[in-house]
């Protein structure tokens, strides 16, 4: 099998193996490329902890610690919990098994397409396609979300998905997950790339015969975060659709969901901190010690925080934090950071809650227009379907590197 493809690379030539429907399946190994991921971690979470960037630490919780890590964490198994990736996982299971007429984010995502496809979904997709997922998460999350798009159109006459399904996610070992799936379950070519569409260029996605068809579910560009040198959240959100644009040109199709409830009973009642959930935001600190980024090789994360997440109703967003429960100071290659009793001041994710008319906006700078609006009487999440018809404006233009 071929490799998984890491950004900011050409595609290999050629089509499909010989033997296989399978791409693409396998994640990169290599050093180089986990040591580029680690030096990624390590640059994001200083300007956390420097108050740089808030919310920019999200897309590096993806990851599984070390077999043996520097880490300890009282009532936890450090490595299937504070190992970001399992801890998500277990934060996606407990979210399934919730009845599908609860609003959490994972079961409203999940109506809202089911929604969608009753409603006509499958027809505005192209007879021609190639369906790409963007942060597609674990298998299991990809197949009761992606996976209800990709059957629709499997089954809808006419339809046609050429060039078969890329998974493009942060975490290798989940597009190994997603691409093994797409070629033994749905029967289609499976390609994987590696990358992050909010911090990387260009994607080492293959072209395609067909229109490409871009599937967006979870928090990928509402997790967009505020940093220094580019503090707006909404222009960053527009430079993510505009290398979207760029990437696939004009003509392709996005389609995503969001979550415009600004109600901070309820954000609040969503976003209560699980065990589970707690454990996968904390796990920076973890993957900091393994490491050792924190000089502690002994470094009790959960003896030393927990999770404080709130709703801001200034900025529309929901914001998880990293709460000091034990004032003490945190020893680091670069500095000592003393934190006091309740310090709040490491955010590591921001959930905008925006309305359909700021991403209407947002979506218009990126050189789109939403072709159709799908939203459910008493689900909180909407599903809009794009066309980019125009390059992105020019403010957003030359902010993006290709």
């Amino acid at each position: 099998m071929k490799a998984v493809v890491p950004n900011d690379q050409l595609p290999p030539a050629g089509g499909h193996d010989a033997d296989s429907s399978l791409i693409i399946s396998t994640a990169p190994n290599d050093k180089a490329y986990y040591d580029r991921q680690n030096q990624a971690f390590e640059r994001v979470f200083y300007d956390t902890l420097n108050g740089d960037t808030l919310g920019g630490i999200t897309s590096y919780l993806f990851h599984d610690l070390n077999r043996h890590p520097r880490v300890y964490a009282s009532g936890y198994d450090p490595i299937k919990i504070l190992s970001g990736g399992r801890a998500w996982e277990r934060t996606a299971a407990e979210n399934a098994e919730k009845p599908d007429d609860s609003n959490n984010f994972g079961t409203a995502d999940k109506r809202a397409i089911r929604f969608a496809l009753a409603q006509g979904l499958a027809n505005l997709i192209p007879n021609q396609s190639k369906l790409i997922s963007y942060c597609g998460g674990d298998p299991d999350t990809f197949m009761w979300k992606e996976g209800q798009i990709i059957g629709a159109v499997i089954s809808t006459p006419g339809k046609n998905i050429t060039d078969g399904v890329c998974a493009v996610d942060i975490f290798p070992r989940y597009i190994q997950g997603i691409t093994i799936l797409v070629s033994q379950y749905f029967d289609l070519p499976a390609e994987g790339v590696s990358g992050n569409v909010l911090t990387n260029g260009r994607l080492a996605i293959k072209p395609s015969s067909g229109t490409p068809v871009i599937m967006i579910f979870g928090g990928t560009f509402e997790n967009v975060p505020e940093t220094k040198s580019q503090p707006d959240a909404l222009t960053n959100a527009a430079i993510a659709w505009g290398k979207i644009n760029r990437q696939h040109g004009l003509g392709s199709i996005v389609i995503k969901t969001f979550d415009g409830d600004q109600s901070a009973e309820n954000q609040n009642r969503n976003y209560a901190p699980t065990e589970n959930f707690e454990a996968f935001e904390l796990s920076a600190f973890a993957r900091a010690a393994s490491l050792g980024i924190i000089k502690n090789p002994q470094y009790d994360v959960l003896k030393h925080w927990k999770l404080a997440s709130e709703y801001n109703p200034d900025q529309q967003r929901q914001e998880m934090r990293a709460e000091c429960k034990l004032a003490h100071t945190l020893h680091t290659p670069k500095g000592d950071y003393p934190f006091e009793l309740g310090d709040k001041r490491m955010i590591f994710t921001l959930s905008h809650k925006w309305d359909l008319a700021t991403h209407a906006n947002v979506i218009h700078r990126a050189g789109g227009d939403i072709l159709r609006v799908f939203h459910e009487p008493g689900n909180p999440k909407q599903l809009v379907v794009v066309k980019f018809n125009r390059d992105p404006d020019p403010d957003i233009s030359q902010l993006i590197p290709y």
